[in-house]
């Protein structure tokens, strides 16, 4: 029994540190989905997330207190030749209270909130 409950404890770590529970691609606005390519679009998969033009490796995941539907990361990033380090916090939104653009998710960085919600599946970051 014992040894079962470590193992399980071992693979839930393995998972968070792994994969992030926004897994999926997003768009500023749904419309943005349909087109076929968008430079507004971000992909989370495993731990990265990407954009157009750069990405975030994710690490640290931090659950904040009372804020179960987010994540405070540290995201090693890069754009094009530009690589930098940041605190980024990803948040699901209830849709149920007032919101821009019936969006999802909210991406917080150092200065910047971005709305995204989330696009169909089989959409990847440059069209379905």
């Amino acid at each position: 029994m014992r040894l079962t409950t470590i193992t399980m404890g071992a693979a839930m770590m393995a998972q968070e540190a792994g994969a992030t529970p926004f897994e999926g691609v997003y768009d500023r606005d749904y419309q943005r989905c349909l087109r076929p390519a968008s430079d507004s679009r971000v992909v989370f998969s495993g731990d990265l997330m990407e954009f157009w033009e750069g990405g975030c490796a994710l690490s640290n995941p931090t659950v904040i207190r009372d804020m179960p539907d987010a994540r405070l990361y540290d995201g090693d990033c890069g754009e094009e030749d530009y690589r930098f380090r940041q605190r980024i916090m990803v948040m699901r939104i209830d849709r149920r209270y007032e919101q821009p653009s019936n969006a999802d998710l909210a991406i917080i960085r150092n200065g910047t909130v971005a709305f995204y919600t989330t696009c169909p599946p089989g959409t990847t970051i440059y069209g379905q």
